[in-house]
């Protein structure tokens, strides 16, 4: 079995005088339900990389996309 590559859209990483914060960009247009799936393993491995909060952020131009993007991922 074959392991695929997952990458999100976008990282990026703040950092002030003491502190540090990622944050996932991802792009939803549609419903894919992969995506829930992969989202939980973009903020394990950002997290475990920089050792920060990581937050991810999902931006749609769907409002019927939202209440999805809301869902909680592990269901």
């Amino acid at each position: 079995m074959v392991s695929a590559e997952r990458r999100s859209d976008l990282m990026a990483l703040f950092k002030g005088k003491g502190w540090e914060i990622a944050v996932i960009i991802e792009a939803q247009r549609h419903r894919d339900p992969r995506k829930q799936l992969v989202w939980p393993v973009y903020v394990a491995r950002v997290r475990s990389r920089y050792g920060c909060p990581t937050w991810l952020l999902i931006v749609t131009t769907d409002p019927a996309m939202v209440d999805w993007c809301d869902a909680p991922m592990m269901s």
